[in-house]
């Protein structure tokens, strides 16, 4: 290399004798050299170019399709990476011919010298930027990292590299070296933290958010205190974007996801059902005894005949361990409308094949309230889309609350204006009234 420069620099100095034994003065000689350098530069910097972007271009519109790895130059080129790569390599070249002829000592030459370097710097940092988003875009090509943080990993790499460049940049102007710089910014740490606390919190968020899997584009999220509810379109450094089910945008700062609490859906869309859990709030005042003569009627009902041939028989051996009073129900062994319809409502519940058996099913009883006895429906819908399981659990609610009159129970309600006014009518005529609402409670199915 230095025999090719000092070759150079002889053959320039040759010429400039010999265009100066022709009458042509040494600063005009000087400044044609100066002219002609930069149009051969200049030349070579849009060959290089041309090489990059248009012989790229051709080369992987043929090799793509049969290299799965050339994906990755295509989207070099279309990220045009090869052109700071070119510039690079021409202001190389510039230099390296400046300094061989003009040496590198003085203050003008200095001043050259550090402006070719900054502008190498920039564009090699602007190549690293590239290559990075390259990558990113990239990377989406692959099944296995749609869910990742791409973006997320793209930013924090960029950080990274800015500031890198932003340390060499310092150390080419001052001449000092980096560690001085880090030693100042050690000392300034706590200045930086305050005024760049909430990227640094999002970006260590956004590394937590990674590394530990805790929610990806594509999860349904809530986050309460967010009015957040819908799907993860994208995470970044200092912001996750939410597009709620209206449809509307909500922006999260990424460290909230790691310092509040959140509900991340993917566990429910992943596992075998979405989970059912609704009451029914039955009216104390209609639960009862059952007699053995409306047990015989209740046998109607298929799903009940075994259950209640079971409690018959259990009964009779009980009772007939006893000396006790059987015409009252309450001394002997006996059932309840109540939990009856409660496990008609459990078998019809598990028979149901968009239930999903093999998780937990069941129909229980709550502490009792005000409006009534709650019966919590619990279990697990084997579809988990929205309108699909929305649908299944309003079916199996229709059912429940058209069979609680079959089993003489009434379902807690607040009173409406027309149950005031069947209140006033009993008031007038009582006869009338009370008539017709023994019709209307005896038009039972048995």
């Amino acid at each position: 290399m230095i025999k090719q420069f000092s070759f150079t620099k002889e053959f320039v100095e040759n010429s400039i004798e010999y265009l100066m034994s022709h009458g042509i003065s040494e600063n005009m000689t000087k400044f044609i050299f100066v002219v002609a350098t930069i149009i051969v530069l200049v030349a070579i910097g849009w060959l290089l170019n041309f090489l990059f972007d248009k012989g790229g271009a051709w080369i992987s519109e043929r090799v793509t399709k049969k290299l799965d790895k050339a994906q990755f130059l295509t989207y070099i080129i279309k990220w045009k990476a090869g052109s700071r790569l070119t510039r690079i390599m021409v202001m190389y070249l510039a230099k390296m011919l400046f300094t061989s002829f003009y040496g590198t000592v003085g203050p003008i030459i200095h001043v050259f010298i550090v402006v070719m370097d900054l502008y190498m710097l920039f564009y090699f940092v602007s190549f690293v930027t590239k290559i990075i988003f390259a990558t990113r875009d990239w990377a989406f090509l692959k099944p296995e990292m749609h869910n990742k943080p791409l973006d997320s990993l793209a930013q924090i790499a960029n950080i990274l590299n800015l500031f890198i460049g932003i340390l060499m940049t310092y150390s080419i102007i001052t001449g000092n070296s980096v560690n001085q710089l880090l030693t100042v910014l050690g000392a300034a740490s706590a200045v930086l933290i305050l005024v760049f606390k909430d990227t640094i919190l999002g970006f260590v968020g956004s590394i937590q958010l990674s590394s530990h899997d805790m929610v990806k584009v594509g999860d349904w999220v809530s986050i309460e205190n967010y009015d957040a509810n819908g799907t993860v379109l994208e995470i970044g450094v200092t912001a996750v974007k939410i597009q709620n089910f209206d449809r509307t945008i909500t922006s999260v700062p990424t460290s909230v996801l790691v310092s509040d609490s959140f509900i991340n859906w993917k566990g429910m869309q992943e596992s075998g059902g979405r989970r059912i859990k609704r009451s029914l709030f039955i009216k104390q005042s209609s639960i009862r005894f059952l007699r053995e003569e409306e047990l015989d009627r209740f046998k109607k009902i298929h799903t009940l005949d075994t259950y209640i041939e079971k409690i018959i028989e259990d009964k009779d051996k009980s009772d007939s361990e006893k000396e006790v009073d059987q015409s009252l129900l309450i001394n002997i062994k006996n059932t309840t409308n109540f939990g009856l319809f409660r496990k008609y409502a459990q078998d019809y519940i598990k028979s149901l094949p968009v239930i999903n058996t093999d998780m937990i099913v069941m129909v229980r009883h709550l502490q009792p309230t005000d409006k009534g006895i709650p019966l919590e429906i619990y279990a697990f819908s084997k579809a988990k889309e929205w309108v699909q399981y929305e649908h299944i659990m309003a079916d199996i609610f229709d059912h429940l609350i058209a069979s609680v009159p079959f089993f003489e129970l009434e379902i807690f309600e607040l009173p409406s204006g027309g149950d005031y006014k069947f209140y006033d009518e009993e008031k007038e005529e009582p006869t009338k009234a009370t008539k017709r609402k023994k019709k209307k409670g005896s038009d039972l199915p048995f």
